[in-house]
């Protein structure tokens, strides 16, 4: 009797095993669903909706990181700093290697003034070895002007990729920053050392030696990016160079038409710089007369 009552206090705890691993998997299901219906609400601009789907998707299961990631975006672009923050560490404690979170977690610590907590998240992402994610979160803490955290970044970034020109190029970024010019100079030479065709990066250079009244360099820079990429941005620096310092009027107003032919800052500036140079032009000749 006693065997029988044993075996079917077996059977009850065998049957309950299966039962606690379909309500869980029930709950992921819940979750994905959730995230879904959130994923929808975002595209069609109701935030609010989207952020509470989201949560509810964390209510049934925490270790939807998806959820986390997007209830976090939408937390960070509203400016709900500190609530994203506690979202996103309730997800970390389940999932705690998930780098899209780590990757939120370091931008909201930034901006809360935990620069500890952040540079942590910094060093998770740099632990899980996608290098990638590391060089975006270089330029995100940059970009929002964290720039004690991006620093950190950028240095694990080029520790462990030596030999990437982006890598280098966010190092230079953060330090042309904070007006840090040996870093800044060291950085972008080292980018186009291993990417000769880095335009940007020439670009960056030049403006660098352009500000430290180089103008021989700057112009060796300009050039150098406008042969890697004619593009805008290479145009108009060249261009903007020749007119106003070596006044090689004619090849100079060539390249900033070239630039203004463009799209962004750079044509704009560009344009911008024409017309004043035909206003210049007009106001001479009035004069002449």
């Amino acid at each position: 009797m006693k065997n029988i009552k044993h075996i079917g206090r077996i059977a009850v705890i065998a049957m309950s095993i299966p039962m606690m691993s379909m309500a869980a998997e029930s709950d992921r299901e819940k979750a994905a669903r959730l995230n879904d219906e959130g994923v929808k609400m975002m595209q069609a601009q109701d935030y609010k909706g989207a952020i509470e789907r989201f949560k509810e998707a964390l209510d049934a299961s925490p270790a939807c990181v998806s959820a986390a990631r997007n209830v976090g975006k939408l937390l960070i672009m509203g400016m709900k700093y500190q609530e994203a923050a506690e979202i996103l560490e309730k997800t970390l404690k389940v999932v705690p290697d998930d780098s899209g979170c780590l990757v939120q977690m370091a931008q909201v610590s930034a901006i809360l003034g935990d620069t500890g907590r952040s540079i942590k998240c910094i060093e998770k992402v740099a632990d899980a070895d996608d290098k990638s994610i590391l060089r975006g979160l270089t330029a995100l803490l940059l970009k929002q002007g964290s720039f004690k955290e991006a620093a950190v970044a950028s240095e694990i970034s080029v520790a462990k990729e030596p030999m990437c020109p982006e890598a280098w190029f966010n190092r230079g970024l953060v330090a042309d920053a904070v007006k840090n010019v040996e870093i800044a100079g060291q950085s972008y030479e080292r980018a186009v050392s291993l990417n000769p065709k880095y335009a940007d990066a020439w670009v960056n250079l030049g403006n660098l030696h352009k500000r430290e009244k180089n103008d021989s360099d700057a112009l060796i820079c300009y050039e150098k990016a406008y042969e890697a990429k004619k593009y805008s941005l290479s145009a108009y620096n060249l261009g903007k160079e020749l007119v106003t310092s070596r006044k090689d009027v004619s090849r100079g107003l060539n390249l900033l038409n070239e630039a203004a032919e463009g799209d962004g800052v750079a044509a704009q500036q560009a344009r911008a710089l024409i017309n004043r140079m035909t206003e210049l032009l007009e106001a001479r000749k009035r004069g002449a007369k």
